[in-house]
Formats: structure tokens, C-alpha cells, sequence
């Protein structure tokens, strides 16, 4: 299992990793609300990636009793 951070900083380097991972556990705080749309959005960068595309993805969030289901739903639509 390799950790690499989530900051915008940070994420330059996923990408030496993608060819030789076999899964991908991204994970969203959801107490930072604030920071949904960034989060969506990288996600949806990460997904469209031909290396990442047939692997295995687990989204997990944490800390989801700070709002609704209902709030966090429109997170998981995807255009495309």
C-alpha cells in the first residue's frame, strides 16, 4: 500500500504511481464542505486517467454525520 497525500501540492506525483497500483482508496473528509467541489473535480481527474480506468476505486467518507446524505449525494454525479 502506497500513501500519498491529497494536496494540491502533493498530487503531481500520483501519477508514478498509477501504472503499478492495483486499487485506489481516495478519501473525502466531509467535514470540510468547503473543499467538496476541489475534491469532486480531482477525483474526476483521477477516474478519466487510462491508468486508473478497470482498476478498483473505494470512496470513503469520513466524518459524513457533519451534514445529510442528501447534501453529500450530488457529490457522487459525475458528467461525462
Amino acid at each position: 500500500m502506497i500513501d500519498l497525500g491529497g494536496g494540491s501540492r502533493i498530487r503531481g506525483i500520483w501519477r508514478n504511481y498509477m501504472a503499478e497500483v492495483h486499487g485506489v482508496i481516495y478519501v473525502v473528509d466531509s467535514s470540510a464542505m468547503e473543499r467538496m467541489d476541489e475534491s469532486k473535480e480531482v477525483l474526476q481527474t483521477l477516474l478519466s486517467n487510462p491508468l486508473i480506468q478497470r482498476k478498483p476505486v473505494l470512496l470513503y467518507v469520513y466524518f459524513l454525520f457533519v451534514f445529510t446524505v442528501n447534501e453529500f449525494i450530488p457529490f457522487l454525479y459525475f458528467e461525462g
